[in-house]
């Protein structure tokens, strides 16, 4: 779909409107003061992760610990359903990225950081509640592997 899209700010999200639509517009005014990508991150305020159970909760401080040991990773949270880029830039992102699956927000980022973009984050709240789809021992793995398979790849791929 961002390979389709043909907009000046493209935006992407859960199906299930986790966070409502009033962060579209945040979003989009952001983009005035000439940010290349908003992204979404419960972990900005105490509320971004309110009614989450604790096992997702401490899941998720596991991943981002891993994200920043092994991924070097510079956010505070890949793993947001909400994220928007310049069209241009969302597009050439989309280009190279080869991951599906959970970790592709962690691809989609670095290959924004390897492009320079000026990425502002933005805190979120979730909003409407869904029993997650994660199993947390085979999900976490597989992240595992393809965090280092990203990382690896990433550092090869040509973004000029």
């Amino acid at each position: 779909a961002v390979l389709a899209s043909t907009g000046d700010i493209v935006i992407y999200t859960d199906c299930d409107l986790a966070y409502g639509t009033d962060v579209i517009a945040e979003a989009v005014l952001r983009y005035r003061d000439g940010v290349d990508a908003v992204i979404g991150s419960r972990r900005l305020t105490g509320d971004g992760y309110e009614g989450y159970t604790f096992l997702r909760k401490m899941a998720s401080s596991a991943y981002f610990t891993v994200l920043k040991i092994v991924g070097g990773f510079r956010l505070s949270d890949s793993q947001c359903g909400f994220k928007s880029f310049r069209g241009d830039l969302a597009r050439k992102i989309f280009t190279k990225c080869e991951t599906n699956g959970f970790a592709f927000d962690f691809e989609v980022l670095l290959l924004a950081e390897k492009c320079r973009a000026h990425i502002e984050e933005m805190p979120v709240t979730i909003i409407n509640h869904r029993a997650s789809t994660v199993h947390v021992v085979r999900d976490s793995i597989r992240m595992l592997w393809d965090l280092l398979r990203i990382k690896k790849r990433v550092r090869r791929v040509n973004m000029d």
